[in-house]
């Protein structure tokens, strides 16, 4: 819960660029670990999902600079979102792959559900204090409402499959494709 009491409108919009710029990281580093241990499918996932998290925080930074006519000084945490005990081996078995997956998608839902409880704080102070930035938080709220969903969708089926290693394996043949394609579509744009 987010302690809304002591926010004024440029606090409230540094609090939520100092968390985008967190998830922007955050994708890099997921990138770069589906890529060390061979899943493309889930390396192209996070570099989709890295472009769109960057033009997101481009935006937010735009409407900060016109809103308070200052550039955005962002803080830039030390923090990683998992634990980098599985990274410290050039040999990865089959159940260290598991067990980072697992890990990777266990952190990954739980940064996003802490994005939407800011969010919604945000949205909640700038209805409170009659703000209509309130609108294009909300358009962020439901782009990361559906990539929740999607988190959800995929991490069941891993652990429906037990983290089977041959469908995680055939999966990122569907994958790949998809976010490959939606990439370079969005590239276009």
């Amino acid at each position: 819960m987010y302690d809304t009491s002591k926010w004024d409108m440029e606090s409230m919009w540094k609090i939520l660029m100092d968390k985008q710029n967190l998830g922007v990281q955050y994708h890099q580093e997921m990138m770069e670990i589906f890529s060390l241990i061979d899943m493309k499918g889930y390396c192209e996932w996070q570099k989709y999902q890295l472009m769109e998290e960057s033009v997101r925080a481009t935006d937010t930074r735009i409407h900060y600079i016109r809103r308070f006519n200052k550039i955005y000084v962002p803080s830039y945490p030390q923090e990683t979102l998992i634990s980098k005990n599985f990274l410290t081996s050039n040999r990865y078995s089959t159940d260290n792959k598991r067990k980072i997956i697992d890990e990777v998608f266990s952190k990954w839902l739980e940064w996003e559900e802490s994005v939407v409880e800011l969010l919604m704080a945000c949205v909640q102070w700038c209805i409170h204090n009659q703000c209509s930035d309130y609108l294009s938080i909300e358009e962020n709220l439901e782009e990361v409402l559906e990539e929740i969903g999607t988190i959800r969708y995929h991490y069941s089926k891993l652990e429906d499959s037990k983290f089977d290693m041959n469908s995680i394996l055939e999966w990122q043949e569907y994958i790949y494709p998809k976010y490959r394609e939606k990439f370079y579509e969005r590239k276009k744009e």
